[in-house]
């Protein structure tokens, strides 16, 4: 046990480096950890259902790791720019807000993304589906294929802490700020979580005198535009390499037809308990999607070539089915797959077991 020796009471597990130990955590304490694991220097954030639980438990961690700095901001616009300040002089940071919040702070965000980051940063977007309390239950993964950003959404609360340490790091190789989008289901969720190790890193903060590169006249933002396209094309052929993106193929049928499934987040869980009860897990193909933008496109190919019925399993909007077909399309394979989505499943809403 770890003691705190200057009150000494124990060190709350979450900010403890006992890697191996499993313990029950939120799916909000649980990226909380992964905000420590992966060595965030600053994070700030506005509170809001469904992501509120996060910032306490990061100034737990922050308490015994002081060098992290922790604030709650005035607004999300704030938040997010406290944030990148922290990624333009060299550290790891993170901002975390609701769905709606990324709105306010979609102003310093649609233009951030062009610079790009010196040290690795990411933007907390927690959806609500169902508005359990939210005016709205847009998805963000919108912004994601609106600002040429890449979004990762995790399926449990232990994929949340593995994904979150490993955000970092690919937001340092793509130089892109990375949009972590969850759903209440699992910001609220609770389930095991086994604790990965602090690794410290070296992170020394100095601001870069770069002008060209931040000052955000159009005479530097252009190229940087087009900068931007090449990195969303280098990220859309390292896709296929995602550590969370799963690709199974089978060549069993169900009723005479190869079947597959795509789904990401909470509605991949619930997918994955739904043909478990029927018996079936191991008669269908399954592309299971942890970076949702972009896709995976020779993963795309290959399920759309392999299946003759696909369902595309996603909450809210049917942003898979859309791009699915297209490249069906693209791929002349129209005529041979079906291609089902929210013609069978509902578009508004969380989706349940």
């Amino acid at each position: 046990m770890s003691i705190d020796t200057n009150n000494s009471k124990p060190i709350p597990k979450i900010a403890q480096n006992d890697p191996g130990f499993k313990m029950i955590m939120l799916g909000n304490e649980a990226i909380a950890r992964g905000i420590l694991e992966g060595n965030v220097i600053l994070a700030a954030a506005y509170p809001g259902t469904p992501s509120s639980e996060i910032m306490p438990a990061v100034a737990i961690c922050a308490k015994y790791h002081p060098e992290m700095r922790v604030e709650w901001s005035v607004n999300e616009k704030v938040a997010f720019e406290v944030a990148y300040a922290g990624s333009m002089c060299n550290v790891r940071s993170v901002a975390v807000m609701k769905h709606v919040g990324v709105n306010v702070a979609s102003d310093a965000f649609m233009t951030a993304v062009y610079h790009g980051v010196r040290g690795g940063m990411v933007l907390l977007s927690a959806d609500d589906p169902s508005q359990f309390s939210s005016q709205n239950e847009q998805d963000n993964r919108y912004y994601g294929l609106h600002a040429l950003a890449p979004v990762f959404e995790p399926t449990t609360p232990q994929e949340a802490k593995d994904m979150m340490k490993y955000a970092f790091e690919y937001s340092e190789k793509h130089n892109s700020i990375v949009i972590f989008r969850t759903t209440t289901r699992l910001n609220h969720g609770r389930a095991d979580v086994v604790l990965g190790s602090i690794d410290k890193i070296e992170q020394k903060a100095e601001f870069d005198w770069d002008r060209n590169r931040w000052v955000c006249v159009p005479s530097n933002t252009r190229p940087q535009r087009a900068d931007l396209l090449v990195r969303m094309a280098k990220m859309t052929a390292d896709a296929e390499n995602f550590p969370f993106n799963h690709l199974i193929l089978t060549e069993k049928t169900i009723q005479g037809k190869k079947v597959g499934f795509v789904a990401t987040g909470i509605a991949y869980s619930h997918l994955q308990d739904s043909l478990y009860e029927l018996g079936i897990t191991d008669s269908i193909s399954m592309l299971k999607l942890g970076l949702v933008n972009p896709l995976p496109v020779k993963s795309m190919e290959k399920i759309l070539n392999h299946v003759d019925v696909l369902f595309i399993v996603e909450e809210l909007e049917p942003i898979f089915e859309e791009q699915f077909k297209a490249r069906a399309f693209e791929f002349g394979l129209a005529d041979k797959v079906q291609i089902h989505g929210k013609d069978l499943l509902p578009q508004q809403g969380e989706l349940l077991p």
